[in-house]
């Protein structure tokens, strides 16, 4: 994705520091922590269960000091997700037929400070839930039916990944809802639009997040895990190590990563993404059509109970199988070649000309990011919203990409930009994909003579 757009940030302020991606994500996440603390159980639990000899007898009291979570626990331990041969009544059975971990692993997912929900309108709260739900229960029964493993650390990796879109939304006001209707009505792919924008995607805030409340090491790596290996850092991000090479080491954050893939088909309704998936599965596991088919059969259910438990309203949407069967017969009309050169075209990063239409999104988002790292009064943040001119219909050709540029004014037979941002970012974005590609590039400037008369 690097290929395809450089950051907008490093053109919306002329201060580099200020506009690299590991200092705005550490001042981000920095910024959150202070913000949104665990609650006081949540961090009890951790404390207890990182003791290798738990205290089961002090952790149920903990727990229990909590009324309204341990009901919740209860209600999800008996609801179809675990599937118990009978009713659980309290914490100590609980405990007697699950163990401390999953037990941990529901009172972390379930204790969210209430602030990250707060100024997140509906719309946007129900496409997080619907996703991060179908997410959650995909990836505990990809651990379950396909690793045979149990599903419990997958199942909040899957709850949890996306918590730093919510600290987006929070921090950087109207810009990153904007964005998110136009990625979302587009059918692009979130990370690597925000990658292009920011230099970070919101599953790396994420990962600072919770290890900043000392959440699991594994956990966390599962979180922000890409497929090429390694976890996905910003440069010079951290110094978290890349995962071990074992397969067995790798299995959950493939597990979660199969699930994101199977949410973004099932509760994004992108068809566009099973060619991915059904790769991705094959190479990790084994995975197959049918056996693809016998995991979604049930998960609606499951994810709708689960929505009941947790009081939650999920927007409608058609029914996952029917999802399913209609992704299956889009794909089944496109070649196998073509398939191939659609998945080695998304490794190798999209053209410059796709983004084109969230150009203005992109670019208000890259200074959104930029106002927060400054610190910016919100009184000037305003006062900048005020005069930031918008790319006007002038274009220019680069290379393949037509890049929107501001009007040019004339005094004394000299041409001033009102703002050349845009163009500036264009002309970047252009030059580092093709230094990527290893091909020329091609500028071509035209001067409309007498526009005046064109646009009359």
């Amino acid at each position: 994705m690097q290929a395809v757009s450089n950051r907008i940030a490093d053109i919306a302020n002329p201060d580099a520091q200020m506009n690299d991606p590991a200092i705005a994500l550490e001042r981000l996440a920095a910024r959150a922590g202070q913000m949104h603390s665990l609650p006081a159980v949540a961090i009890k639990v951790l404390e207890l269960t990182n003791n290798p000899q738990v205290d089961a007898r002090a952790l149920k009291q903990c727990i229990e000091n909590d009324p309204a979570l341990t009901s919740k626990i209860l209600r999800v331990v008996n609801s179809s997700l675990f599937g118990l041969s009978r009713q659980v009544s309290d914490l100590n059975q609980a405990l007697a037929l699950l163990g401390t971990k999953p037990l941990k692993m529901l009172v972390l997912g379930f204790s969210l400070p209430a602030g990250l929900f707060a100024g997140v309108t509906a719309e946007v709260l129900g496409r997080f839930w619907r996703h991060s739900l179908t997410r959650a229960v995909a990836a505990r029964e990809i651990s379950e039916t396909l690793w045979r493993t149990p599903g419990d650390d997958a199942f909040i990796a899957g709850l949890l990944q996306d918590l730093g879109l919510l600290l987006l939304v929070d921090q950087l006001g109207e810009p990153y809802p904007r964005l998110l209707e136009k990625v979302f009505a587009s059918g692009k792919d979130l990370l690597e639009v925000e990658r292009a924008a920011m230099g970070f995607d919101h599953t790396m805030l994420t990962a600072r997040l919770l290890s900043q409340w000392a959440f699991p090491e594994s956990l966390i790596e599962a979180v922000v895990w890409k497929p090429n290996g390694a976890p996905a850092e910003a440069p010079d991000a951290g110094n978290r190590q890349s995962l071990p090479g074992k397969q067995g080491e790798k299995a959950l954050p493939q597990i979660v990563h199969l699930a994101e893939l199977l949410a973004q088909v099932l509760a994004d309704g992108r068809a566009d993404v099973l060619p991915e998936l059904m790769r991705f599965g094959r190479q990790y596991h084994g995975l197959s059509a049918p056996s693809l088919e016998a995991l979604v059969d049930g998960l609606q259910q499951k994810v709708s109970q689960l929505a009941a438990v947790l009081n939650l309203q999920l927007p409608d949407g058609a029914d996952y199988r029917d999802i399913l069967v209609q992704s299956q017969k889009q794909l089944a009309e496109v070649a196998a070649s073509a398939v191939e050169d659609l998945l080695r075209a998304k490794a190798a990063g999209a053209a410059i000309e796709e983004y084109e239409p969230i150009w203005s999104e992109l670019h208000d988002l890259g200074q959104a990011v930029s106002k927060v790292v400054r610190g910016i009064p919100e009184q000037q943040k305003e006062d900048a919203q005020r005069t930031t001119s918008q790319p006007s219909p002038t274009a220019v050709a680069v290379g393949a990409a037509s890049v929107r540029t501001s009007p040019t004014s004339r005094s004394n037979g000299r041409e001033h930009s009102h703002s050349d941002g845009p163009l500036l970012a264009g002309l970047r974005s252009a030059v580092i994909a093709c230094r990527q590609r290893r091909c020329a590039v091609s500028l071509t400037l035209v001067e409309l003579d007498r526009s005046e008369d064109i646009l009359a």
